[in-house]
């Protein structure tokens, strides 16, 4: 959804200010609200909100998402091709969106988990907000989330050739698009994060 749909109209924005401001605590001067299908309507949001808002995306390993999405009972049937697939399409259209937007930061799970501290910092410097002495305890970051995913998905790989030759057809066709991204990712090898 862009700054032309029809859905941007000021009913629409007063209902979607009602709905996310239960949330927040209007007497703070930065308000957050994070849902990730809020990469495909960055656009609209921008047209509602503009001139005050700002966008941080967080991207994930698109196998580490496939698999966490699998857990969601409308998904628990579908394939990893088609959780992947739907991971690079919606990172093509976030990261053709992004250009389009006043201001938009992309930042990889994997570097905040890695080092939480350093990109915070840098993501409150792009904000121009002030960091009010950042600390973080080692406790609030676990670099660990993605090597549960590929655990699980090398026990899947295991257990049949077949499941191994799809996951092989799959990185294959969707490799390309996925290093077009310029992500970093990489869906044939692992890493010591996970993925």
């Amino acid at each position: 959804l862009t700054e032309v749909s029809p859905l941007l109209t000021s009913a629409n924005r007063v209902q979607l200010v009602s709905e996310w401001g239960w949330h927040w605590n209007l007497s703070q001067p930065v308000l957050l609200e994070k849902t990730p299908t809020n990469m495909m309507t960055s656009r609209l949001l921008q047209a509602f909100f503009a001139p005050s808002v700002s966008f941080v995306f967080i991207t994930r390993h698109p196998l580490a998402v496939s698999l966490a999405h699998r857990r969601w009972p409308c998904c628990r049937s579908m394939s990893m091709l088609s959780l992947a697939s739907h991971w690079v399409v919606s990172h093509e259209t976030l990261l053709g969106d992004i250009p389009r937007l006043r201001a938009a930061s992309v930042l990889r799970y994997e570097d905040l988990v890695e080092d939480p501290a350093s990109c915070i910092a840098e993501l409150l410097h792009t904000l121009r907000l002030p960091s009010h002495n950042l600390v973080l305890e080692e406790r609030q970051v676990s670099p660990d989330n993605n090597r549960k995913y590929e655990a699980e998905y090398c026990e899947l790989l295991t257990r049949a050739s077949s499941e191994a030759y799809r996951h092989c057809a799959m990185a294959n066709a969707l490799q390309p698009r996925v290093e077009a991204l310029a992500l970093g990712y990489d869906l044939r090898v692992g890493s010591e994060a996970g993925f």
